[in-house]
């Protein structure tokens, strides 16, 4: 796990943290997800909702600005803290790579992201899937494939929930 690591090399610059969650039944996840396979035609939110959901292709840190609307789109916006932001900090760091990185056969739905930002700029982002523990980290040109442990997961998993239920400002 990077958590601890004193070679810790951050993924980012950033001085703030923002937390994005949406809730979702799994009838929504489902009808959504087969419109984003090509069972049915998908449109206007429909659309911009599935491929935030679903799309774990690469991105790059100019596909924030898909992320611009993304409350529109019913996900909800948490400011971490400083000592939640330290901690999840400490995870988002080159200096680890594992003997062998976790592979899971599930069908991701990142219904958490988190964006990293210096000042007011967007400098990475990360879509998470907690169910599968799988991310998709852009914004850095630093190597992430160490990143990923089950250890990793449920800490960050841990603090988002604390800082969603204490709704930070």
């Amino acid at each position: 796990m990077n958590q601890g690591t004193s070679d810790c090399r951050p993924f980012f610059t950033s001085d703030r943290l923002e937390y994005f969650h949406v809730n979702i039944s799994k009838d929504s996840i489902s009808r959504l997800q087969a419109g984003y396979l090509g069972d049915f035609a998908l449109t206007g939110r429909g659309l911009s909702l599935a491929f935030i959901l679903f799309s774990d292709s690469s991105m790059t840190i100019s596909d924030s600005v898909k992320l611009s609307n993304i409350e529109a789109l019913g996900y909800s916006r948490y400011q971490v803290n400083q000592t939640s932001f330290n901690s999840i900090g400490k995870l988002f760091c080159e200096g680890f790579v594992p003997e062998d990185k976790r592979v899971t056969a599930c069908l991701p739905k990142f219904r958490d992201i988190l964006i990293f930002r210096n000042g007011s700029k967007a400098t990475g982002f990360a879509k998470i899937c907690f169910d599968c523990d799988q991310i998709i980290i852009a914004g850095t040109d630093k190597n992430t494939f160490g990143f990923g442990t089950a250890d990793e997961f449920e800490v960050m998993e841990a603090i988002l929930m604390n800082v969603a239920n204490k709704k930070e400002e």
